[in-house]
């Protein structure tokens, strides 16, 4: 039967899966180190939050270049239309961590379509 062949098929179903995650990270990440999605949860309808796993992360800590290599997150908004965005993404160097009580966030200039 033509057209019955459902490989051809792309079905959405509006999820944030760890795969769409994992593409918007890669693009963020540009070549620069490696981060790789852990898990997706939904917090919302229209947010979610993605545990992560920075590997030799490049980032400027008060003018000084560091490399940072631990956990993260990743903050996503949904819009109407159903496209998620990656909008923020966040760390703490561990080394870091008694001085400073809050994550050292990337917010995107420009946000990133997680499709």
């Amino acid at each position: 039967m033509a057209g019955s062949d459902s490989s051809f098929l792309k079905i959405d179903d509006g999820k944030l899966s760890n795969e769409k995650a994992q593409r918007a990270l890669d693009i963020f990440m540009d070549g620069s180190g490696k981060a790789t999605i852990v898990g997706v949860q939904e917090e919302t309808n229209s947010s979610a939050v993605a545990d992560l796993n920075f590997q030799n992360l490049p980032y400027d800590y008060y003018g000084k270049s560091e490399k940072y290599s631990g956990a993260g997150k990743a903050y996503f908004i949904r819009y109407n239309d159903g496209k998620w965005v990656m909008n923020k993404v966040t760390f703490i160097p561990l080394d870091r961590a008694q001085f400073d009580h809050n994550a050292l966030t990337l917010t995107l200039k420009n946000k990133i379509e997680a499709k």
